[in-house]
């Protein structure tokens, strides 16, 4: 047989502790009364403070989590401010080209059509 399951309980031997009956045929005495209010504040006490340090660990972790989530998200709208900004320096690049493109063929067509007659003449035949 394993050891760890003949060894006797370290939890199971508590001699401080005192125990009494209490019912509404048997109510306790005022002694009684004021020493089972004690050890119920106490152990009370005991547990709000282990929540409230549950309590406090995971608020902790909230907030770690909500600043890494804060972060990511300032960085995404930085991308997105970057993303807007190229695509307004495209569209001004766009429209300056598209206006020298135009602008070339205002002047290059009547220019054209003036000078390959000329051209066209002075060649040799």
């Amino acid at each position: 047989m394993h050891t760890a399951l003949c060894k006797p309980s370290v939890k199971a031997f508590r001699p401080d502790r005192t125990s009494s009956r209490v019912s509404a045929l048997n109510p306790p005495s005022e002694g009684e009364a004021a020493m089972l209010k004690a050890v119920l504040m106490e152990k009370f006490d005991k547990f709000d403070a282990k929540l409230d340090a549950r309590f406090d660990k995971l608020d902790a972790k909230f907030d770690a989590k909500f600043d890494k989530l804060d972060g990511k998200l300032d960085n995404l709208a930085t991308d997105v401010q970057q993303l807007k900004l190229g695509v307004e320096v495209l569209k001004v690049d766009i429209k300056w080209r598209s206006q020298f493109y135009f602008l070339i063929a205002l002047v290059a067509i009547p220019l054209l059509s003036t000078l390959l007659p000329l051209l066209l003449k002075a060649l040799p035949q």
